[in-house]
Protein backbone atom coordinates (compact mmCIF):
# COMPACT_ATOMS: atom_id res chain seq x y z
CA UNK A 1 0.00 0.00 0.00
CA UNK A 2 1.52 3.35 -1.24
CA UNK A 3 1.32 6.23 1.44
CA UNK A 4 0.91 9.56 -0.25
CA UNK A 5 4.00 11.93 0.96
CA UNK A 6 3.25 15.42 2.54
CA UNK A 7 5.24 18.62 1.59
CA UNK A 8 6.72 18.28 4.76
CA UNK A 9 8.04 14.60 4.80
CA UNK A 10 9.12 15.28 0.82
CA UNK A 11 11.21 18.53 2.38
CA UNK A 12 13.16 16.57 5.32
CA UNK A 13 13.99 13.85 2.73
CA UNK A 14 15.73 16.01 0.15
CA UNK A 15 16.87 18.05 3.24
CA UNK A 16 18.69 14.79 4.56
CA UNK A 17 19.98 13.91 0.77
CA UNK A 18 21.21 16.88 0.12
CA UNK A 19 22.96 17.19 3.42
CA UNK A 20 25.04 14.12 2.87
CA UNK A 21 24.98 14.29 -1.05
CA UNK A 22 28.91 13.14 -1.01
CA UNK A 23 27.56 10.13 0.70
CA UNK A 24 24.77 9.08 -1.42
CA UNK A 25 26.39 10.17 -4.84
CA UNK A 26 28.92 8.71 -7.20
CA UNK A 27 30.38 9.88 -10.59
CA UNK A 28 32.08 6.82 -12.55
CA UNK A 29 35.26 7.98 -14.82
CA UNK A 30 36.79 5.79 -17.41
CA UNK A 31 39.50 5.65 -14.87
CA UNK A 32 38.02 3.98 -12.32
CA UNK A 33 38.51 0.68 -11.30
CA UNK A 34 34.68 -1.37 -11.81
CA UNK A 35 35.36 -4.11 -8.43
CA UNK A 36 36.76 -1.37 -6.29
CA UNK A 37 34.15 1.31 -7.31
CA UNK A 38 31.32 -1.50 -6.30
CA UNK A 39 32.93 -1.99 -3.09
CA UNK A 40 32.74 1.20 -2.67
CA UNK A 41 29.26 2.12 -3.12
CA UNK A 42 27.95 -0.76 -1.49
CA UNK A 43 29.63 -0.01 1.55
CA UNK A 44 28.17 3.38 1.60
CA UNK A 45 24.71 1.88 1.31
CA UNK A 46 25.26 -0.54 4.22
CA UNK A 47 26.20 1.83 6.10
CA UNK A 48 23.78 5.03 5.44
CA UNK A 49 20.93 3.33 4.19
CA UNK A 50 20.32 6.35 1.85
CA UNK A 51 16.26 6.55 0.40
CA UNK A 52 18.15 7.27 -3.00
CA UNK A 53 21.85 6.47 -4.58
CA UNK A 54 22.80 7.82 -7.41
CA UNK A 55 25.36 6.44 -9.98
CA UNK A 56 26.48 8.66 -12.96
CA UNK A 57 28.69 9.47 -15.59
CA UNK A 58 29.15 10.95 -19.18
CA UNK A 59 30.85 10.50 -21.96
CA UNK A 60 33.25 7.67 -22.74
CA UNK A 61 32.62 6.25 -18.87
CA UNK A 62 28.77 5.44 -19.66
CA UNK A 63 29.48 1.76 -19.94
CA UNK A 64 31.98 1.68 -16.94
CA UNK A 65 28.87 3.30 -15.30
CA UNK A 66 26.38 0.36 -16.11
CA UNK A 67 28.86 -2.78 -14.93
CA UNK A 68 29.04 -1.22 -11.77
CA UNK A 69 25.48 -0.16 -11.05
CA UNK A 70 24.78 -3.94 -12.42
CA UNK A 71 27.23 -5.03 -9.58
CA UNK A 72 25.48 -3.04 -6.70
CA UNK A 73 22.40 -4.09 -7.69
CA UNK A 74 23.10 -7.87 -7.63
CA UNK A 75 24.37 -7.55 -4.37
CA UNK A 76 21.86 -4.85 -3.03
CA UNK A 77 18.59 -6.15 -5.28
CA UNK A 78 16.95 -7.01 -2.37
CA UNK A 79 16.84 -3.61 -0.57
CA UNK A 80 17.06 -1.64 -3.87
CA UNK A 81 15.04 -0.84 -7.02
CA UNK A 82 17.60 1.17 -9.98
CA UNK A 83 16.26 3.40 -12.32
CA UNK A 84 17.93 4.85 -15.44
CA UNK A 85 18.07 8.61 -17.06
CA UNK A 86 20.17 8.89 -19.90
CA UNK A 87 20.77 11.38 -22.35
CA UNK A 88 23.27 10.53 -25.63
CA UNK A 89 26.29 11.69 -23.23
CA UNK A 90 25.26 10.77 -19.62
CA UNK A 91 23.60 8.09 -17.76
CA UNK A 92 22.57 8.45 -14.15
CA UNK A 93 21.02 5.58 -12.02
CA UNK A 94 19.04 6.17 -9.25
CA UNK A 95 18.90 3.31 -6.92
CA UNK A 96 15.92 3.60 -5.04
CA UNK A 97 15.26 1.94 -1.12
CA UNK A 98 12.18 -0.45 -1.31
CA UNK A 99 9.09 0.68 1.15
Amino acid sequence: MLREKTETVIRKELTTFFNNFEKNVTFIQETDNIEKKTREITTRIISNLPKTYIIFSSGIASDKCSKVKRKVMDENSEYYTAELYETPIKRVYFLNKKE
